[in-house]
């Protein structure tokens, strides 16, 4: 591990090795730390942790407690065997791009320094890496991974087909988990604390009326109904719906188009569409599309 890993000084000993093949190191490519030593971007090193500050693009929200714990026992017999994704900030020190989890721990078993991996991103590819990251990790629950996607169309103007193919998924996929975003916040928190799947979410999802879908919940919550006569429910529910046909079809292009809960009414000419945001970026961004 000492091998792989750098101690101390690593910056400068991947720089020394460097030079001595003769291959060229650029300056934009070395940045010196604090403690004398010099990050190469693309290089294994060592950064002192006080450097480092999490990812404001983060799209992970909850860490378990438990999980930590036992990943913070583990760095603290075996160390940190997989470096962490950082990026050099304007000001000075490193934002994580992948390895958050990591770095709590770390820091909860007093390690000083972590290693790291030093990539220069974008606010679109910092995103991207920290989603790609927890989902092939397993890391993210449906709601932050519906989040995250929806921050990618609204923020960054990606399409539902482009966030697939960043994302390793199908574009129906894709479109399934944003969908998620149209439930109520009680639904999605469900989902996102474990007490609902996501399958059984996305059975009330075909149901316009919230009051109808928060009707099936409560069931499913209370185990009087599973998720396949929730699903069941739904479908007889949707049935008896009078609702414009139209305005399904309109809501999924414009949920496709701006990555977000779209909710359409529309009765005899009349009606009103809805958007929502979850956040000062992302009402930002809708206005600047709208206004476009």
């Amino acid at each position: 591990m000492g091998a792989l890993i750098p101690q101390g000084n690593g910056g400068i000993a991947v720089a020394e090795k460097a030079r001595s093949k003769n291959v060229t190191v650029s300056k934009s490519a070395m940045r010196e730390q604090d403690d004398g030593s010099v990050a190469v971007v693309g290089s294994v090193t060592e950064i002192l942790i006080s450097e480092i500050v999490a990812n404001p693009e983060q799209p992970r929200v909850s860490f378990g407690h438990q999980e930590l714990e036992e990943l913070t026992q583990s760095i603290r017999e075996h160390g940190i065997l997989q470096p962490l994704a950082v990026s050099p900030k304007d000001g000075g020190g490193y934002e994580i791009i992948a390895g958050e989890r990591r770095f709590r721990a770390a820091k909860m078993a007093g390690l000083a320094a972590v290693p790291v991996v030093v990539r220069k991103t974008g606010g679109e590819e910092k995103l991207v890496l920290a989603l790609i990251e927890n989902i092939q990790r397993e890391d993210l629950n449906p709601i932050e991974e519906a989040r995250a996607y929806g921050r990618l169309t609204s923020e960054f103007g990606l399409t539902q087909e482009e966030v697939a193919k960043k994302v390793g998924k199908a574009r129906s996929t894709v479109a399934n988990i944003l969908r998620l975003l149209d439930l109520p916040e009680e639904i999605r928190r469900a989902v996102e604390s474990g007490v609902v799947s996501a399958g059984s979410a996305r059975a009330l999802i075909g149901l316009a009326d919230d009051d109808e879908r928060m009707r099936l919940f409560r069931k499913l919550v209370a185990g009087r109904m599973t998720t396949r006569e929730a699903e069941a429910g739904a479908r007889n529910a949707a049935g008896k719906s009078r609702r414009d046909p139209s305005a399904s079809a309109v809501e999924e292009d414009l949920r496709a188009k701006f990555g977000t809960k779209v909710s359409v009414t529309k009765k005899q000419g009349k009606g009103k569409i809805a958007m929502s945001f979850y956040s000062e970026e992302e009402y930002k961004g809708l206005v600047e599309k709208l206004l476009k």
